[in-house]
């Protein structure tokens, strides 16, 4: 593959749609000059002009959202102010892991502050971001060897250097970090969790908020239970034979089939803005969770009652959980179902691929996001979305 970097010129942004990748100006194409004495006269008015123009659709997007009955809004996530408390203690501890305190195991000290990554470089930062190794042995997922995160680093890096698109950045350095957590060495898997890309799912039409097109995000992580649960495929696959999209998910992409999702990661490189990824992941999970409930009320008489009972199985899952990368940086997002409708709120930033600190930080962070999901998400999945006569005891 061709790996001459990427030019420094800023592309242009198709105005009518925000999220499209940009394209570069063909090489023969002509622009004309503006004349001297009014260029510096309208210049000023000509910038904004052009500001106001390529943000508009963006802002449209957000403003119709929060009025269509089926849309969302979206929300300040304030560490002070959590929207709930089961929020408060995850959002705790993404801070405390933001901020590089007790976030690695102590077995692991000698072994990360002796590698040849930090020989020679001042560890003092590090002095309280190790505690008992015995509070992150029931944490999903693995604590890669400082040389995978010398390796991810130094592709951020140049990623970051050399202008990387968003499609560089997932295949140089977010697939390789997250492999360096959910798979062993040399291997497809490493557990119960595990993780596709995922650019090319679109989200089943019916589940769409009205008053926007289809969105999509770059990967998703799955729980794999007819890996670790032979039994469960026959849960799954009666599931599957229920939805419109004859998956266990919200979106018929094929290798989801069977492989609940659990957190969602829309990733964009440095330079675009976070809402336009807010936006995204907000249409996905605003489909997820009317996904979830149809599916719960389907698994009921239909009834007036059934609709109440169906909202009330739904506030039993607190939020659903979320991450968007944006260049280096990670941050956690989450969305609340209420009255029918959903709130997406944003952000939290737990991490980054620029210091090696920093991306343990990112390894610490989706390994507690994905305990939340083991603790909280999967066993509400399995008591009201599974189907009861055959879902296998967990």
């Amino acid at each position: 593959m061709d790996k001459t970097p990427t030019g420094r010129k800023r592309p242009r942004l198709d105005p009518a749609d925000p999220d499209k990748t940009p394209i570069g100006r063909p090489r023969d194409e002509t622009v004309p000059r503006r004349s001297p004495s009014k260029a510096s006269s309208t210049s000023g008015s000509s910038a904004s002009s052009y500001l106001s123009r390529s943000s508009s659709p963006l802002k449209q997007q957000i403003m119709r959202l929060r009025i269509d009955d089926t849309g969302f809004d979206i929300r300040d996530l304030k560490v002070d102010n959590p929207p709930s408390p089961e929020v408060d203690h995850l959002l705790q501890n993404l801070n405390d892991i933001g901020s590089g305190l007790e976030f690695l195991p102590d077995n692991l000290r000698d072994e990360i502050l002796g590698s040849p990554m930090l020989q020679g470089k001042d560890t003092h930062s590090w002095r309280f971001s190790f505690k008992s190794a015995s509070d992150f042995e029931h944490l999903p997922g693995r604590i890669p060897s400082p040389q995978e995160v010398s390796l991810v680093y130094e592709c951020a890096k140049d990623c970051r250097d050399f202008g990387h698109e968003e499609a560089g950045w997932n295949a140089e350095v977010h697939q390789r970090l997250l492999e360096a957590v959910f798979r062993e060495p040399g291997k497809t898997r490493g557990g119960l969790y595990n993780f596709t890309m995922s650019t090319t799912a679109r989200p089943h039409s019916m589940w769409l908020p009205q008053s926007i097109r289809t969105k999509m995000i770059d990967f998703c992580i799955y729980v794999d239970l007819q890996q670790e649960e032979p039994e469960s495929f026959q849960a799954l696959e009666s599931l599957c034979r229920t939805t419109p999209t004859t998956t266990v998910n919200h979106t018929d992409f094929e290798r989801l089939q069977f492989r609940p999702i659990v957190l969602s990661i829309e990733t964009k490189g440095p330079a675009p803005r976070l809402d336009t990824a807010e936006v995204q992941m907000g249409v996905w999970h605003a489909a997820q969770w009317k996904y979830l409930r149809s599916t719960v009320l389907a698994s009921l008489h239909s009834s007036e009652q059934a609709e109440k009972q169906a909202d009330e199985i739904l506030s039993r899952l607190p939020f659903i959980p979320g991450v968007i990368v944006q260049g280096h940086r990670w941050y956690f997002v989450l969305s609340t179902w209420h009255g029918s409708r959903t709130t997406f709120w944003a952000e939290r930033l737990f991490g980054s691929t620029q210091s090696y600190k920093e991306l343990y930080q990112v390894i610490a962070g989706l390994r507690h996001l994905t305990s939340w999901v083991d603790k909280f998400y999967l066993p509400w999945f399995r008591a009201y979305i599974l189907p009861k006569e055959t879902v296998a005891s967990g």
